[in-house]
């Protein structure tokens, strides 16, 4: 789900822009400020993840800001309180400062909230990779995909294999007939 505009992120985040490579002019970049309030991963965790942001918004063309906020459970289940009224924890929250204008233009401005801890809980020997699912899935978002029901879900889902596939991660719901390179996710 996608919520309403709120304050950005922390703005001392590093900033970093993403652009496409190669001799041609960029086609796409998207300014990418991720900051780890949990102080747990370490700077390869963070070059990966950076690396797979960079990939994903070359292959959806994406421009704008993207502001990632990795988070623990505490911070995570009082912002789903406050913003859901759900006291949870959660995966992701995405706040689509575009105002639901990402859709149609693939320019972001979004800020996302995601949770570290649910990430190790799901996958706690691929943690880096789940917490890339997790930045995807908040960008699907804001691109207009949801996933509030069983149909709406698998759409998504497909739609994350793709794009994780295609940046050379691999497919995370796909069975795994369908994706020799990584093994099938959890159902949530």
């Amino acid at each position: 789900m996608v919520l309403p505009a709120v304050r950005h992120m922390d703005d001392t985040a590093q900033q970093l822009a993403i652009a496409a490579d190669g001799d041609e002019p960029p086609s796409t970049t998207l300014r990418f400020d991720p900051l780890d309030a949990t102080r747990s991963l370490d700077a390869a965790s963070l070059r990966w993840i950076r690396a797979g942001v960079e990939s994903i918004g070359e292959h959806l063309r994406l421009t704008g800001e993207l502001r990632v906020r990795f988070v623990g459970d505490a911070e995570m289940s009082g912002a789903h309180a406050h913003h859901m009224n759900d006291p949870s924890t959660t995966d992701v929250i995405t706040f689509d400062l575009a105002a639901g204008a990402s859709a149609e233009t693939h320019a972001l401005d979004l800020d996302l909230l995601v949770c570290v801890d649910e990430a190790r809980r799901h996958a706690p020997r691929e943690t880096d990779r789940e917490l890339l699912l997790y930045v995807l899935h908040g960008v699907l978002h804001a691109l207009g995909e949801d996933d509030l029901t069983d149909d709406a879900s698998r759409r998504m889902h497909a739609r994350e294999d793709e794009v994780l596939r295609a940046i050379g991660v691999g497919a995370v719901f796909a069975p795994a007939s369908l994706a020799p390179d990584a093994e099938p996710h959890d159902a949530r």
